[in-house]
């Protein structure tokens, strides 16, 4: 199966069909972020699934890998050969909540944290038995999924994030943020410091780099990103400050 590639989306998704809107009922996955180790009791863990409407709703349930690419963007394969998860597919009565449960059956060592994406999705069966009046044109039917953080991570992981300046030409400048660790870490209230070649600098705020702030940087990943500021000076260094 090919892989998916996208922006990073807001965990809940509505899904479009053309034509006129059919609102089905909704549902909540919680957590929404889940940490696994690779062996013991920790592998193992659960998620709820709760149905607030009225009507009975079908939601089956898949992981998937998780990989960031340079631009942001999120590339995703099939990972069901590594997690059990019972059950897999659910049906849920009105007002009902169901625990499902969630297992790394993968390898019991690695060197690395890695980062999946549990998928609970809302699937397009009638279970009420009504049938909706025939209308002219298509239907918009809307459903809800959720994508779930999911996180195997091995003993004392750790984030080891650094900032380095991978071209500084015609008044352009692109920075790469990588994390060379084995554990993600997220860019909150970052703080980037800018040296030029005149030996001035200056201190950018998260405010000032919308779109790195707050991304989630994955063991192993990086992020390219363009800065600007009114400088003549060539830029020759980045430093990153993170908190603690």
């Amino acid at each position: 199966m090919g892989s998916i590639r996208q922006k990073i989306l807001p965990v809940a998704i509505a899904v479009l069909l053309f034509g006129r809107t059919v609102s089905l009922p909704g549902f909540s996955l919680q957590p929404i972020s889940q940490h696994f180790e690779p062996s013991g009791s920790m592998s193992s863990q659960t998620f709820q699934l709760h149905n607030p409407g009225n009507s009975p709703i079908a939601i089956e349930l898949s992981m998937h890998t998780r990989e960031l690419q340079p631009d942001g963007s999120e590339v995703r394969e099939p990972a069901n050969d590594l997690f059990s998860i019972f059950p897999g597919r659910v049906i849920l009565d009105p007002g009902e909540r169901r625990t499902v449960r969630v297992r790394w059956i993968g390898p019991a060592e690695i060197d690395s944290e890695q980062a999946f994406r549990l998928l609970a999705e809302q699937l397009p069966v009638n279970l009420t038995g009504d049938e909706a009046a025939p209308e002219s044109g298509g239907v918009i039917t809307i459903m809800y999924r959720y994508l779930a953080a999911v996180y195997v991570t091995p003993e004392r992981a750790e984030a080891d994030v650094h900032a380095e300046v991978i071209d500084a030409t015609n008044g352009e400048t692109r920075i790469r943020i990588s994390n060379s660790g084995s554990q993600h870490r997220l860019l909150n209230s970052l703080e980037l410091i800018v040296q030029y070649a005149d030996g001035s600098s200056t201190l950018l705020t998260s405010a000032d780099l919308p779109g790195l702030a707050g991304t989630n940087l994955l063991a192993g990943s990086w992020r390219d990103y363009p800065i600007s500021d009114s400088s003549s000076s060539e830029v020759t260094d980045v430093s990153l400050i993170l908190p603690d």
